[in-house]
């Protein structure tokens, strides 16, 4: 609550659970205790970042087997997959166009899959598989970090492995 846009943040949230209550729920001042719990009785998470080089909350979903409806941007175009009912593949479902339209149809794609629990017990199924190990989330969030600097990041675990 130290930091204005955190606060912020927060306080909007409070007013939505004050003015929803039995739609929105929301504890920020729990989110570091009892995060993860939060994540599991979650049904979807929603993340329309429009910037979000590497990506690391969405994996806070998939840990908790929680499907995601995200912007195709950085490291969310990379691991949130449409869900395909035909082949029962995808962690949750993505957007391309950063406009409310768009969001609002990826979100009533994934209420049409909630609807049915056999489709949605495997979309929640394939969203923990889904979740990538933190080395290569943080090597994602580096690589863009050198970027934004003007520089080029070298990984040289790989380097040393071409080098054998």
């Amino acid at each position: 609550m130290k930091e204005p846009y955190s606060a912020g943040c927060a306080h909007k949230m409070y007013e939505l659970r004050s003015k929803y209550p039995h739609c929105f729920w929301a504890a920020p001042e729990e989110f570091f205790t009892d995060g993860a719990l939060v994540n599991q009785g979650t049904d979807f998470g929603l993340m329309p970042s429009v910037f979000e080089p590497g990506g690391i909350v969405q994996h806070e979903f998939f840990v908790g087997s929680t499907p995601v409806v995200a912007f195709k941007t950085g490291g969310l175009k990379d691991s949130v997959i449409e869900y395909l009912w035909d082949t029962q593949e995808g962690s949750g479902y993505t957007f391309e166009s950063h406009n409310a339209g768009d969001f609002i149809f990826a979100i009533e794609r994934a209420i049409g899959t909630f609807r049915n629990k056999k489709h949605y017990a495997i979309l929640r199924e394939n969203a923990f598989k889904a979740t990538m190990d933190g080395e290569i989330v943080s090597k994602a969030w580096l690589g863009e970090f050198f970027r934004l600097r003007g520089k080029i990041f070298i990984d040289y675990t790989i380097v040393s492995k071409l080098e054998k």
